[in-house]
């Protein structure tokens, strides 16, 4: 267990889809948060619960996350609000219709990016009268005194049709920001992503970043990382044949001091912040 101080500030924001007074009814005090970094194999899925909803990013490879969710979920409360994907393929989608059969899921955003899992599972959402919202670069999600901002893929791009050729590049990336903490999360973003959002200015710090591609060698750059300048990074990742996270992000991250955490190695790994401090828990130090 952590413990770090963090001092960020932050400027205005936009609001573009407000949420349910109700929203703010919590079960723990108004002024802590936490996220969860699921460990689920080679795929993505993270939890956000703050001021009485709970966000959840990206939903796995298999029913897998129903698993890891009940874990943490009250049985009392057994409602995702917003299920953020970040992008079409198996490994960050494949859990979802586990998810929306098991949860009441009040909304889905998405890219706009289609693809043929998405396209039958958007179908099924249609079915179940889950609502889907595309979203993209300057959108914003609030949710009391927390915001999730869309940073990329830029809005032109979105309305002009994302190709399915380049799904990681199209990634959904959200920033999530409630006083004075943050996270960054990069979907599987390239290098190349990188360099187009920094060039814009797009790449915001953060006190965690979840580490994009599993932390494959064509993403987190050494400018990103340093443009982020995260506390801490989280890779979520699980046995596979890629290499995933390589040696020369570890590196990277390594030069920088930033705590680094691996949900292959430390399990799912639980982020509590309240007030200024931050309080990371896993399962090895």
């Amino acid at each position: 267990m952590k413990e770090r101080k963090i001092l960020i500030a932050y400027g205005s924001v936009v609001i573009i889809l407000t949420l349910w007074a109700w929203w703010r009814v919590c079960v723990f005090p108004a002024s802590v948060s936490e996220a969860y970094f699921f460990s689920v194999g080679q795929a993505d899925a993270s939890l956000v619960r703050t001021d009485g909803a709970q966000i959840l990013i990206d939903a796995g490879r298999d029913s897998a996350i129903v698993d890891r969710l009940d874990a943490v979920v009250s049985f009392l409360r057994r409602r995702i609000d917003v299920v953020i994907v970040s992008h079409g393929e198996e490994d960050h989608i494949g859990g979802l219709l586990d998810v929306v059969r098991r949860y009441r899921v009040r909304c889905v955003v998405f890219n706009g990016q289609e693809t043929p899992l998405w396209t039958h599972i958007q179908q099924t959402l249609h079915q179940l009268h889950v609502p889907v919202i595309v979203l993209s670069a300057q959108d914003r999600i609030s949710v009391g005194a927390a915001s999730f901002s869309m940073v990329w893929p830029l809005r032109d791009a979105v309305r002009g049709g994302l190709p399915a050729s380049a799904a990681n590049e199209n990634s959904l990336v959200t920033y999530f920001v409630r006083h004075n903490f943050s996270i960054l999360f990069a979907g599987d973003i390239s290098d190349t992503i990188e360099k187009k959002m920094l060039r814009q200015a797009l790449v915001p710090s953060a006190t965690v970043l979840k580490v994009p591609h599993h932390g494959s060698k064509y993403s987190s750059s050494a400018a990103f990382l340093s443009a982020v300048a995260p506390l801490a990074a989280i890779i979520e990742v699980g046995k596979n044949s890629y290499g995933h996270p390589t040696q020369e992000v570890l590196s990277r991250l390594t030069a920088l001091n930033v705590h680094l955490y691996r949900t292959d190695i430390n399990g799912t790994i639980r982020v509590i912040f309240g007030g200024d401090a931050v309080t990371i828990l896993a399962q090895s130090p």
